[in-house]
């Protein structure tokens, strides 16, 4: 829950005095967009409340009052003379990463500079409006590239690897239509669930000799709630009851209108039995070449900052090392900890280096690599397949990978004494 910032009249004396009404008023306004486009981010509510005090700080005001959830933000000044309150539910969705990157270096220049308070919101506005680097065939080839690097880390066969760029295309394609229609935007998991849940179950129950859940998770990775469920279990472990359990709602709804595509997909074409392909034998190759594709394809769908490939692969191939490694040397869950910290750790040394992306957007697309949501994927096909017992297992499996992941992101942030570190506990 973002809760309300402690704040008393004593502290009224040490607010700027030379501010107007209807510059503070304007000094809200700009916080309140500002915060609403980190909600839109998927940014922590308690790192956006932080962040919010700060710039109130910068400007003067001591005793700023914030409350954000993931669908709300509440700001309120009051001092001896009056009180100002902004409300704002309107939270941009969708932003990509050089959107993400924009806006934090505006909150940058906020905390540091202090831009007049209509400038800064002309700019934050100018930011959301942006388009896109990239059209819709550049980001559907990006989506191919996701799912190529995804499916080369789960060691494929040659028929796995083509059919989930087949059907990576089919998800693209669908994606492209639904983001015209927002009204039809939240039917877009199911629809993408079912079709390429059809078309993967009615290819191998036409003898092509390919594993289900290697060819159904890569292409509907881009769906998969990771970043949302771990972020969920950072609030809740810093006390952020509403904005966390919201944000866990949110999630797992997105999960499981996923896993309803699949569900009437295999219904209709029922369940293949299970096989056991010839896997590509360049295995040691497989993982370098996975992480390049993938990373090359979120610069590209997401339109990441110009010069931000090479900063963006480096994170998201120590984020998996970590996760192996740690896999290796302690065990399943430990190794989502190790993956999350050492995720964070690069993330915030790398965002001090010149031309550099924020934080945010270097480790946002690592998430979607280490996918908690994907464990989850799997034991809910389960369930309602043939080993329901087996597919509760995945499930608790997933939010114990996924609490791992959170304690290693809140480890990574202590280790490397960044400013978003949270509140103590």
């Amino acid at each position: 829950m973002g809760r309300l910032s402690p704040g008393s009249h004593e502290n009224a004396s040490t607010d700027r005095q030379d501010l107007t009404e209807e510059e503070i008023r304007l000094l809200i306004q700009f916080m309140s967009e500002i915060g609403a486009a980190m909600n839109g981010a998927g940014d922590a509510t308690t790192f956006i409340r932080r962040s919010l005090q700060r710039i109130a700080r910068a400007y003067g005001l001591r005793h700023v009052e914030v409350f954000v959830v993931p669908t709300l933000l509440l700001l309120r000044y009051g001092n001896d003379q009056s009180t100002f309150v902004d409300l704002s539910s309107r939270i941009p969705t969708d932003l990509r990463l050089d959107q993400i990157a924009a806006l934090y270096d505006l909150v940058d220049d906020a905390e540091a500079t202090r831009p007049p308070p209509v400038e800064g919101i002309v700019r934050l506005r100018a930011i959301l409006r942006q388009p896109a680097r990239f059209g819709a065939p550049a980001r559907v080839l990006a989506l191919m590239l996701i799912t190529g690097g995804i499916v080369l880390l789960l060691h494929p066969s040659w028929a796995e690897i083509g059919l989930s760029l087949g059907l990576a295309m089919v998800v693209g394609a669908i994606k492209e239509g639904g983001s015209r229609w927002p009204a039809l935007w939240p039917l877009v998991p199911a629809v993408a669930g079912l079709v390429v849940g059809s078309i993967a179950l009615l290819a191998i129950e036409q003898g092509l000799n390919c594993r289900p859940l290697q060819v159904l998770i890569p292409p509907l990775a881009i769906f998969l709630p990771g970043a949302a469920l771990t972020v969920s279990m950072i609030e809740l472990a810093n006390g952020d009851i509403v904005a966390g359990g919201s944000r866990l709602a949110y999630g797992a709804a997105r999960l499981f209108l996923l896993v309803f595509g699949l569900i009437v997909a295999a219904g209709w074409t029922g369940l293949p039995p299970s096989t056991s392909p010839n896997l590509v034998q360049l295995t040691p190759l497989l993982p370098m070449v996975g992480l390049l594709s993938f990373s090359a394809g979120v610069f590209l769908h997401f339109s990441a900052p110009r010069g931000s490939f090479g900063w963006l692969l480096l994170v998201i191939t120590a984020a998996w090392a970590g996760q192996q490694i740690g896999s290796v040397v302690l065990g399943a869950y430990p190794g989502g900890f190790v993956g999350g910290a050492v995720m964070i750790v690069v993330a915030s040394l790398i965002q001090e280096r010149p031309g550099a992306p924020p934080l945010i957007v270097s480790f946002t697309p690592a998430f979607w690599l280490l996918v908690p949501g994907a464990i989850g994927l799997e034991g809910l096909t389960q369930i309602v397949g043939q080993s329901p017992e087996s597919g509760i297992d995945e499930v608790v499996a997933m939010f114990v990978t996924m609490i791992a992941i959170a304690l290693g992101v809140v480890f990574g942030l202590v280790v490397s004494g960044s400013r978003r570190s949270l509140d103590p506990f």
